[in-house]
């Protein structure tokens, strides 16, 4: 059995893995190994073709009805909203997730108007008269 094939782009004999599978074909592999198809989908007015190709067909209004139909299929299953909770507490234990998130702290949320803010808004949670509370802080009192 040939474990080889030849590229029909680059013209290289590379091994059967270095191809996508294509079920159109007749030995089930694509003609351009997986370099050369990469290559081809990094230039520029390729990637703008489909950039804008993609753009089009998510604007159609079938398409859109189907996206929104199985979006709120995939939400509506049995436990969606405990394994995106589960997915999100294992994300936040990353270390680069952690480190972005104190970088994210320190540029944004250490200026002191927002620290003056935050404060206000804790203030306002444990107010029970929500409208007095906005009206000191916006100084008309």
């Amino acid at each position: 059995m040939c474990f080889k094939k030849r590229c029909t782009r680059c013209e290289k004999l590379k091994l059967l893995i270095d191809f996508h599978k294509n079920k159109a074909t007749k030995d089930g592999l694509n003609f351009w190994c997986k370099v050369c198809i990469k290559e081809y989908h990094n230039r520029p007015e390729v990637k703008k073709q489909t950039n804008t190709r993609n753009k089009i067909y998510r604007r159609l209004p079938e398409v859109k009805k189907k996206v929104a139909a199985s979006a709120k299929k995939h939400r509506a299953q049995p436990g969606y909203k405990e394994s995106i909770k589960a997915y999100h507490k294992e994300y936040c234990k990353k270390p680069e997730v952690k480190e972005r998130q104190k970088e994210y702290n320190k540029k944004y949320c250490a200026r002191p108007e927002y620290k003056k803010r935050r404060a206000h808004f804790r203030r306002i949670k444990s107010h029970k008269n929500l409208e007095d509370s906005t009206e000191t802080y916006r100084g008309k009192t």
